[in-house]
């Protein structure tokens, strides 16, 4: 477990160590499974302080990962949704599923978050 300042105040990014395979993978879900979009024409802005469409989870989500790799938006462009069941609050959980063949892989992946509730 790791803390991450993704506020509009953050001066740096937390850098995690990305050979770790647990780590990827999760950054893998992180990336793709999520609606989140940073709004256009802010390039020239500091990542932390960009306007984003997406809710709060999401916003912190797609923050650290920018702020980790960079470029997340051109990599879920690279692996399409063929399909998703976006979260909603019955469910608790958000699925999608990618086209994996710009990495020359015939398969699909599947990745999916899910809301632990933590009252009670």
């Amino acid at each position: 477990m790791a803390e991450a300042d993704t506020s509009e105040f953050a001066t740096t990014g937390i850098k995690y160590a990305e050979d770790d395979a647990g780590f990827l993978a999760l950054s893998l879900t992180a990336i793709l499974c999520s609606r989140a979009r940073f709004k256009e024409d802010q390039d020239h802005i500091p990542i932390p302080a960009r306007e984003i469409d997406g809710d709060a989870s999401e916003t912190a989500i797609l923050r650290c990962m920018e702020l980790q790799f960079g470029g997340v938006i051109a990599y879920r462009d690279k692996f399409p949704k063929v399909c998703e069941i976006p979260f909603n609050s019955r469910n608790k959980f958000q699925l999608s599923v990618h086209d994996l063949k710009e990495a020359h892989d015939p398969r699909f992946l599947l990745v999916m978050k899910v809301r632990r509730d933590t009252s009670g």
